[in-house]
């Protein structure tokens, strides 16, 4: 498959479940693939930081806690959004491939 920078929510999300789906895999094979998408979503991930206004590195609990009170959102109105009935939860959805960051732009 041919990689190109992210531009768009949609690709994405394409990029995120196919690294998922590799990394699920864990085929030496597809070594260079995983890090190619690593370093493409990452780069994704650090514009749409910067896009909101977040200068200084924050854990990714600290960005979500940052974003909530920004909105002015509660907890529970998120877990709602991502229909989730448990928040503790939240870290390792933000660390794997987190669309939620579509619910804040």
């Amino acid at each position: 498959m041919k990689f190109k920078r992210v531009r768009s929510l949609e690709q994405y999300n394409e990029y995120c479940n196919l690294y998922e789906d590799l990394i699920m895999k864990s085929k030496t094979k597809d070594s260079e693939e995983i890090d190619l998408l690593e370093l493409l979503i990452e780069d994704y991930d650090n514009r749409v930081i910067e896009a909101i206004g977040i200068k200084e590195a924050m854990t990714p609990v600290e960005l979500l806690q940052y974003l909530l009170e920004k909105n002015n959102l509660a907890k529970a109105d998120f877990t709602l959004e991502l229909h989730m009935s448990d928040f503790i939860r939240l870290p390792q959805l933000f660390l794997r491939c987190h669309e939620q960051i579509r619910f804040f732009n």
